[in-house]
């Protein structure tokens, strides 16, 4: 029984994961509230821009944690 609870415990951890990371961003995010205003600002102004660029580093990110092995 407590194996097999073990292993449903370990399924969730990506899960939980994923959680803190949301929440440290989050929290970063909070104490730098004008990086958040400087993004919608941009985003408002230039909305093609914002998203040919996220693209491009989200492609780039995805890149370098295959290439670091994350």
């Amino acid at each position: 029984m407590r194996d097999r609870l073990e292993g449903q415990v370990q399924a969730l951890q990506p899960v939980w994961q994923v959680v803190d990371g949301t929440q440290r961003g989050v929290g970063w995010l909070r104490q730098r509230p004008w990086v958040l205003a400087l993004g919608l600002l941009v985003l408002a102004r230039k909305p093609r821009t914002v998203l040919h660029w996220g693209w491009r580093a989200w492609r780039g990110w995805r890149w370098a944690s295959r290439w670091l092995g994350r």
